[in-house]
């Protein structure tokens, strides 16, 4: 149970001390997304309280609802209100039923995103004076229930005790996310709850009021995301709730003073009193903060345009509120940590573990890591390389065709303003970059590139772009390389070499590995068995399946292969813009099997059969999964390899054909490999031992001593 009320050290609460109300008023289906959000992130012992307040509709009984909290893990209540209330008094209700010492609100339209409940009762126990509300920031989420889509992030309230005190000191009102503010249930009930005379903006009124004895904090550690619709009062009725917002500003100024609140009447009254240059004043203002609220959530959810003009407009009709309410969007650490973020424009499912991995890294280090991310181009979608990680951002991207040239634009300066580094990707076709490399120093943050050094495909794609890149690549703070092929290109390109990181490209191969050695000995013949495969030598190709990987000479060796190694089996893993080719090979010869995309341990189970890797066309971090395989790789001399062909040790761990062979060429090479076993075995061997040089975790060491010296070094002029 939690014990304290303040000093050097208390208790701290526990899951069991918390109770989550939600109050809903007859929305079913976003009721049923709320319930699933907390049911796959919320730890056991929380108690769940559920308030209908939609009386006459039959679809919110009590039993319905009690079948979607059926699997909680923890007390759960639902009860029904006798009669429909108001925002206000549903909450209150909900609040009047509460026996713990802890209590969270949530509307049926808030949806969690990731796990917070322990990080928030911690902050209970650590931060002194102890605080009243301990809050995160949000995610805002557009689309429905059905399809969220989850987009930026937007900062609340004062991040330290300090901060709070300057907040409180000014004047300003309170504010944190209603959804995930955990309030000590005593002082809310001290304070008087939530009163109705504040409409909507009851949780600003009840947290500034909290605020004026005790600390209101918000955690930006951690996500909460909300709002999957835009049916709330605050955007069907703007100039009502900005009345509101006035009047608790009125009111709680009078409490500051030590002056009588006035009652909504009497505040009325007095606003119609005023001389018409005050009242214009006053209404200014209230629309600015609206309208920056309005666009903030439009871009947010991916509407560029129409945020931006509602941005300008709250500019233009009160300049010093858009510049107060922007300064407070700036994303710093509960402790002033410094905060990195990353854009990409695609989530890769091969670059995930190091995601996961680089967040904690970084934060063992007191770095905070904003990971955003938009839905890939067509390409990746062909290749079903998209994965979903939980706590990266949303950030669409527009992409714009100029001259014949396909660009991208993927709005990011509330980041760049927020972060000290922002990591990008080395891209000329991202416009954002040109942005970012002119306006560092006004934003006051450092732009590094994370990237080949080089446009390594140039010959098959063209240079267009590469002299920008190049400008682009020398103005950068600092440049996150590859590996040292990577490194050297960027130095070429202007970069200085004290300020560029080798981070070694890598897979998980020890996962790779482990799930290897973990594989039964039956495993070859079942494999084999359910490909309808032989017993002879295997030959795999892993990877897209698109031209730069040459697909089609791939199948033309594959056939010169089979005549002269007549027993030998092909395995192709992947999928891509031509998998066709692969597809309709696969169903004229029974001895070439196409397995499509495929990830994780599965993806493993199908390799383990293999006893080399062919990939006669673009080479790319495909081969550090065959070395994590314990598979050498047969490529070709081709001039557009991607900087892992630096890790081919010539007839150590691969083997490269030159002289631009012919696909019977290369054929031929792979059978001499195949026919030789003693130096296929080797090969093998020196292809296993790069893989256990090649690791995730010494990518993120390496990674993460890039970002502590990119954040050290001064900004570049």
């Amino acid at each position: 149970m939690y014990t304290g009320e303040g000093g050097d050290s208390v208790t701290a609460p526990q899951p069991a001390d918390l109770t989550i109300a939600i109050c809903t008023i007859g929305r079913n289906g976003y009721l049923q997304a709320a319930i699933q959000s907390l049911l796959e992130t919320t730890p056991p012992g929380v108690t769940l309280r559920v308030v209908l307040n939609a009386p006459d509709d039959p679809a919110m009984s009590v039993e319905n609802i009690r079948e979607l909290v059926a699997e909680w893990n923890g007390p759960a209540d639902v009860s029904k209100l006798d009669e429909r209330k108001s925002i206000v008094g549903s909450h209150s209700a909900a609040l009047d039923a509460v026996d713990t010492d802890f209590v969270t609100f949530m509307g049926d339209d808030d949806l969690v995103l990731e796990p917070r409940v322990h990080r928030i009762l911690e902050l209970f126990a650590t931060v002194t004076p102890t605080p009243a509300v301990v809050g995160s920031y949000c995610r805002r989420v557009s689309g429905t229930h059905t399809h969220p889509r989850f987009s930026t992030n937007k900062d609340y309230g004062p991040t330290t005790v300090e901060g709070w005190r300057e907040r409180v000191a000014s004047g300003e009102l309170l504010e944190v996310v209603f959804p995930s503010a955990v309030y000590r249930t005593q002082l809310l009930r001290d304070a008087g709850g939530f009163e109705e005379r504040f409409g909507s903006a009851m949780d600003l009124a009840t947290f500034t009021r909290l605020g004026f004895d005790h600390p209101i904090i918000a955690d930006p550690r951690r996500t909460f995301a909300h709002r999957v619709h835009d049916g709330s009062i605050t955007s069907s009725n703007p100039r009502e709730h900005a009345a509101r917002l006035n009047y608790t500003r009125v009111c709680m100024d009078a409490l500051r003073d030590g002056r009588p609140e006035p009652t909504w009447d009497e505040f009325v009254e007095n606003n119609a009193g005023l001389g018409p240059i005050a009242r214009i004043g006053a209404a200014r203002q209230t629309m600015s903060e609206t309208l920056f609220r309005q666009g903030g959530a439009a871009i947010a959810s991916g509407s560029w345009t129409r945020g931006t003009s509602k941005a300008l407009a709250s500019a233009a009709l009160s300049p010093s509120t858009f510049l107060r309410r922007s300064k407070s969007q700036i994303s710093r650490g509960l402790n002033g940590e410094p905060v990195v973020a990353v854009l990409l424009k695609n989530a890769n499912h091969y670059r995930v573990p190091f995601y996961e991995r680089l967040r904690p890294a970084l934060a063992a280090k007191g770095i905070e890591l904003r990971f955003i991310v938009a839905d890939g181009m067509a390409e990746d979608h062909a290749k079903g390389d998209r994965a979903s990680i939980l706590w990266a951002e949303h950030r669409p991207f527009r992409e714009i065709s100029i001259a014949g040239r396909s660009l991208l634009w993927q709005p990011g300066f509330d980041v760049a303003s927020g972060a000290d580094l922002v990591i990008t990707e080395q891209a000329s076709k991202q416009l954002f970059n040109i942005a970012l490399s002119v306006g560092q120093r006004a934003l006051n943050t450092r732009h590094a590139f994370w990237g080949h050094g080089k446009n390594f495909q140039a010959s098959l794609e063209g240079t267009s772009g590469e002299s920008l890149k190049r400008k682009l690549t020398e103005r950068a703070h600092w440049f996150f390389a590859y590996n040292d092929l990577s490194a050297q290109a960027a130095i070429n390109a202007g970069m200085p070499a004290d300020r560029i990181t080798s981070v070694m490209n890598s897979t998980d191969t020890a996962q790779i590995r482990a799930v290897l050695d973990a594989l039964p000995v039956e495993t070859n013949a079942q494999v084999r068995s359910e490909l309808g495969a032989g017993t002879g030598p295997v030959a795999l190709f892993m990877g897209g399946l698109y031209p730069p990987k040459r697909p089609d000479f791939f199948l033309e060796s594959a056939l010169e292969l089979r005549k002269l190694v007549p027993d030998v089996e092909i395995v192709v893993i992947g999928s891509g813009s031509q998998a066709d080719l692969i597809d309709s090979a696969a169903a004229e010869h029974s001895w070439i099997h196409a397995i499509g995309a495929s990830y994780g341990d599965e993806r493993i189970r199908y390799a383990s059969i293999a006893s080399l890797q062919m990939m006669p066309g673009m080479v790319g971090l495909n081969i550090v999964d065959g070395f994590a395989l314990g598979l050498p790789t047969i490529t070709t001399d081709i001039d557009y390899h991607s900087p892992e062909i630096d890790y081919l040790i010539e007839d150590v761990n691969g083997f490269t054909v030159t002289g631009s062979p012919s696909a019977t060429e290369y054929a031929q090479a792979v059978a001499d490999i195949v026919n030789d076993q003693h130096r296929l075995d080797r090969l093998r061997e020196g292809a296993r031992k790069t893989g256990e040089e090649l690791t995730i975790d010494n990518m993120v060491d390496r990674f993460v001593d890039g970002v502590l010296d990119a954040l050290a070094a001064p900004i570049r002029t």
